[in-house]
């Protein structure tokens, strides 16, 4: 009745088997297309609001006023999470300088790693990576290296750090989370209770398809002031009062001048 895809690489194929296949619904996730058929979903997250709290959370537990991310490649998928991590961060506190780097790769936890020891060197305490493998490596060496990291996607906590079993998980502050699990069970209620509908799912914080995941180890860190802060943003996104895309720094664009 139901067959589930996950992710960009696998958009081809799920369109070609909707559109061969028109009896059975389809649905990916994290992808999405203008026009669909009758029988697909596209599931897609409001990844900039998961990014704006965690780029809140590193603007209140950093004591350089200067923090990190790193992306794995300049597309509209990682830039949701950065741009929201660095408007989150600076919209708190004009004073948080934002660090941006691209790997330009997903595959190379070396090169996160690489590319983290160069922020924490130029001073970065929290470093946030959305870049798959990369950014993986990436968060292990900033908390190896005993400054703060964010994981992303899922809970690195559970998928990255064992559930705490590898070195570093105390200086896991969280992760920006694409809530997967309760996409994926809303679209099966959907189609058990024949209530399914084609086209483009966006999940955003209040629909809870994105958050940031338990503190665990560094909970003790935590105050609960920064706990409040936290929560007043998050209501602020979900009622509207907070414009995730909203940088609130202007920028000056300088004219090219060739010597």
């Amino acid at each position: 009745d139901l067959c589930i895809s996950v992710g960009f690489e696998m958009a081809d194929a799920t369109l070609s088997a909707a559109q061969a296949n028109t009896n059975t619904h389809f649905a990916i996730v994290d992808f999405s297309w203008d026009s669909y058929p009758d029988n697909l979903r596209g599931i897609v997250f409001a990844a900039d609001e998961a990014g704006y709290l965690a780029g809140t959370l590193a603007g209140l537990m950093t004591d350089s006023d200067l923090i990190g991310v790193i992306g794995g490649a300049p597309i509209p998928r990682v830039d949701q999470f950065v741009a929201g991590y660095r408007n989150g961060a600076q919209c708190l506190s004009p004073s948080v300088t934002v660090l941006v780097n691209y790997a330009y790769d997903f595959e190379s936890p070396a090169l996160g790693a690489e590319l983290a020891q160069d922020m924490i060197g130029q001073g970065a305490d929290v470093i946030f990576a959305p870049a798959g493998p990369t950014g993986a490596g990436a968060v292990l060496t900033a908390t190896q290296s005993g400054v703060w990291g964010i994981g992303v996607d899922s809970d690195f906590y559970v998928t990255v750090f064992e559930s705490g079993t590898v070195n570093g998980s105390e200086k896991l502050l969280t992760s920006a989370m694409k809530r997967a699990d309760n996409v994926v069970f809303d679209t099966i209620e959907d189609v058990v209770s024949d209530t399914f509908t084609p086209g483009t799912a966006l999940y955003d914080l209040e629909a809870d398809g994105v958050g940031l995941a338990p503190f665990h180890d560094a909970d003790p860190y935590v105050s609960q002031s920064v706990r409040d802060t936290l929560q007043d943003v998050e209501q602020g996104i979900i009622d509207g009062t907070i414009d995730v895309r909203h940088p609130c720094r202007s920028f000056v664009y300088l004219p090219l001048t060739i010597r």
